[in-house]
């Protein structure tokens, strides 16, 4: 095999495979269809119980969520505060991504807008960070290095109009226009500036991520599925489908990179993970956990809480900005988890996570490790395995999972203990189990489309042949094959090299 003399790596945030494989088969996504046609590709997989807000930190870094910690992207628990999505300072983040070891040695690299990652300074290129991306940090603005590019950027490119896609939460037929609309544009605008770096700029590896499919799947699958709950044909009627619409708009992109790349040049385009309707019981599971650990809640409290959440959900954007560092407050006060032994976590819609309060962990730790832990850990199981869905009669969880059993390191205990997989054929408004009787949700969310844990890459360069893989790749093993194919020593990952794309 030759190795090819650089790696050109185009990201596709939470782009459904499926999706890819049914409009490239209608024949509107013709770049699709050309890398389906010529390259190696195969489904990937993320982290297990952390998918949604895991996948891209353990592509970054080639590891585990055990060993670098990041479940829920740029935020996690704080054990002293009891505070749950607490932003990472920069000193609490231990791993550097593989970029940076490729830097090290030597070889020039350009990062625009990797998923969950810190501004790299100094690095032997260019970084650019929380430009246009899902998920920026609240108090985060265009980072680059050099510094004087963000300038150039904001100049010639604009600044991200979209920020947080839940901040918008379209309605109308118009407002879910506009959205796809800037959408679609702000994938050109990234086209343009990574189409402007790849001309001026010498490099050994790039990475660009593009999140439009991301964000319109959040916001617009009822629009797009017709067997959501949610769907209106009326509304469908005269907004089309805005999903297709930017997963059109993406391929374009993608092809008007990929004409600017040789043929000595590999190509590497991973999707995350995919979408599905956002059924789920997040935030639900708290109430669950507080029957049953005999948690009484005072009425005035429950209500308080049910009226919060509530006036949140219909709250215009410009008011849930303005008031969510209050509402984080209000929500921190309701839930007084540091007198709890268990308690809900964010972790991701699909999968929810449970935190015990642990001694010598947690501040007011409880349960005590050892016995007294794993036996809670396994009652918890047993209770959560008998609830039900009373509107289906199937069992309320897929599966629930020690994370110990799935995960080692030294930042296991940034994870939640227990991982809760919602299971998700339709919403999940009330539950069953012969310990607490019937509970209802009274939780509500504005998006309407959530995440599936599985995605797929393409690669495409010298000696690789046409070949459809039937195994599934791990997204960790992105990070140690890149490495590889440019020459760099990959010990230290958790990933493997994939070898249809190493192999001498």
């Amino acid at each position: 095999m030759t190795n090819p003399s650089r790696i050109f790596c185009i990201g596709i945030d939470a782009m459904d495979k499926d999706l890819i494989k049914r409009w490239v088969d209608e024949g509107v996504l013709p770049n699709f269809s050309i890398l389906f046609n010529q390259a190696t590709y195969g489904a990937t997989s993320c982290p297990r119980g952390l998918e949604a807000s895991s996948v891209w930190p353990s592509f970054n870094m080639g590891l585990n969520p055990g060993h670098h910690g990041q479940y829920n992207g740029h935020a996690h628990f704080d054990s002293d505060t009891y505070r749950d999505f607490v932003f990472y300072q920069e000193d609490e983040l231990k791993w550097d991504p593989f970029w940076v070891t490729l830097s090290r040695a030597s070889k020039r690299v350009i990062v625009l807008d990797p998923a969950y990652a810190r501004l790299q300074e100094n690095i032997n290129g260019i970084c650019v960070v929380d430009w246009a991306t899902h998920a920026r940090r609240d108090d985060s603005v265009l980072c680059t290095y050099p510094a004087g590019l963000a300038s150039e950027v904001e100049t010639n490119y604009g600044l991200d109009v979209i920020g947080k896609c839940d901040d918008h939460r379209p309605k109308s037929a118009q407002e879910h226009i506009a959205f796809r609309d800037k959408l679609i544009d702000r994938a050109r605008r990234k086209t343009a500036l990574a189409s402007h770096l790849l001309k001026r700029e010498n490099w050994d590896f790039f990475l660009t991520v593009f999140y439009e499919a991301h964000c319109i799947g959040h916001q617009a699958w009822h629009v797009h599925d017709s067997e959501n709950a949610d769907h209106d044909p009326a509304l469908s009627q005269v907004v089309g489908d805005p999903v297709k619409d930017v997963y059109i708009a993406i391929d374009a992109c993608m092809g008007e990179l990929l004409e600017q790349i040789d043929e000595e040049t590999m190509v590497i385009v991973f999707v995350s993970h995919g979408m599905q309707s956002h059924y789920t019981g997040a935030n639900f599971l708290d109430d669950i956990l507080a029957q049953l650990e005999n948690t009484k809640e005072t009425p005035v409290r429950k209500s308080a809480g049910g009226i919060v959440r509530k006036a949140w959900v219909n709250a215009p954007a410009p008011v849930r900005k303005a008031l969510m560092p209050l509402r984080r407050g209000v929500v921190h006060q309701l839930a007084d988890k540091k007198n709890r032994k268990y308690f809900e976590v964010i972790n991701n819609f699909a999968t929810a996570g449970i935190r015990v309060n642990l001694a010598g962990r947690e501040r007011n730790g409880m349960v005590q490790p050892g016995e007294e832990y794993d036996t809670l850990c396994q009652e918890l199981i047993e209770a959560l395995s008998a609830f039900t869905n009373p509107d289906n009669g199937e069992p309320l969880f897929e599966e629930i999972l020690k994370t110990s059993d799935l995960y080692e390191g030294d930042f296991l205990h940034e994870l939640p203990d227990l991982l809760a997989r919602w299971n998700r054929p339709i919403p999940i408004n009330r539950a069953y189990s012969p310990k607490t009787g019937l509970l209802e949700n009274t939780h509500g969310h504005s998006r309407t489309g959530d995440h599936t844990p599985w995605g797929m890459f393409f690669a495409v360069g010298p000696s690789i042949g046409h070949r459809a893989l039937n195994r599934t790749v791990a997204c960790i093993d992105f990070a140690p094959t890149i490495s590889t194919l440019l020459g760099v020593d990959f010990q230290g990952f958790d990933g493997q090299r994939i070898g249809e794309l190493c192999e001498t």
